[in-house]
């Protein structure tokens, strides 16, 4: 555990350095938008739990949480589960929502890293010199290898995080839709009154699954418009006659060959965006499966 907080801080320190390089400025509203949303999010968990439950209900949910050890006087039982449920949010959600949060913010600065990378060489390409310069290239190459050392070194630091977020993400979908549809035909009272707690937990897998996916992908759309403008740099450099040693010329067309840069969830899938149409139809999928075999 130790070792990966080092990485992350290696991490966010070697990110922070290259982002002042590149001039990428962080907007102070996303900042605080972030630090309400870790907080805001255990706190409506819990609400939507509590606004709907009465004190019977109240009463058996002690009993389960403390394993009917304790009992607890007539009138008080929403209040003890009150207080055992926030807690129990608030341990969840604010760590899960962190670390969502922080890889979604990661994934960001690294596509704006490459954005800018992409821009410049663009800007180099729109001057139309005749003369073109190797060295240009070849700090073109350097920067895009770095910003894929940081890529790295954020795979190896949180692709098992992340990799466990999507799971629960997923499970979270598919056990919301299943117990959403289940309330809508059971008259029971434990099903009536923990719908909205059953919506609100399909909503936020659903919402913090797509934030992932698109934030990761997005990535990989970038890399892959760097990886175009460092083609079109070398060909303008091979068509401009300018003297270059085979192996200088070598490590530039290797360079170019290298993959774009691809998260993953611990390698088990990537993320592109093919992904998310990919895990709805296996959600809903399964879904209707089990809503057919339970009728």
């Amino acid at each position: 555990m130790k070792t990966r907080e080092n990485q992350v801080f290696n991490l966010l320190h070697d990110m922070n350095s290259l982002r002042y390089v590149f001039g990428i400025k962080v907007a102070l509203f996303w900042i605080w938008f972030t630090v309400v949303l870790i907080f805001a999010v255990p706190l409506l968990a819990w609400l939507s739990v509590m606004l709907f439950v009465k004190e019977e209900s109240c009463k058996m949910l002690v009993l389960y949480y403390s394993f009917k050890v304790v009992s607890v006087s007539v009138g008080n039982s929403c209040r003890i589960l009150g207080i055992i449920l926030f807690l129990s949010c608030i341990l969840i959600h604010t760590l899960r929502t962190t670390i969502t949060i922080l890889y979604i913010a990661i994934c960001c600065i690294l596509r704006g890293l490459l954005k800018k990378h992409s821009e410049m060489g663009i800007k180099k390409l729109e001057k139309n010199i005749k003369a073109f310069d190797y060295k240009y290239c070849q700090n073109y190459v350097n920067s895009y290898k770095h910003i894929t050392h940081i890529s790295d070194s954020f795979e190896k630091a949180m692709s098992l995080p992340v990799f466990i977020i999507i799971i629960g993400d997923c499970l979270g979908m598919f056990y919301g839709f299943l117990k959403y549809e289940d309330t809508k035909r059971s008259i029971e009272f434990y099903d009536v009154n923990y719908r909205f707690a059953i919506l609100f937990l399909a909503l936020r897998s659903l919402v913090s699954f797509l934030c992932v996916a698109f934030a990761a992908s997005r990535v990989y759309e970038s890399s892959k418009n760097a990886k175009k403008v460092q083609e079109k740099l070398n060909e303008r450099l091979l068509a401009s006659g300018q003297k270059v040693e085979n192996q200088e010329l070598f490590l530039l067309l290797l360079a170019q060959s290298n993959p774009p840069i691809v998260l993953s969830a611990w390698g088990f899938f990537n993320f592109k965006r093919n992904l998310v149409i990919s895990v709805f139809d296996f959600i809903l999928t399964y879904s209707l499966l089990m809503i057919q075999i339970m009728n």
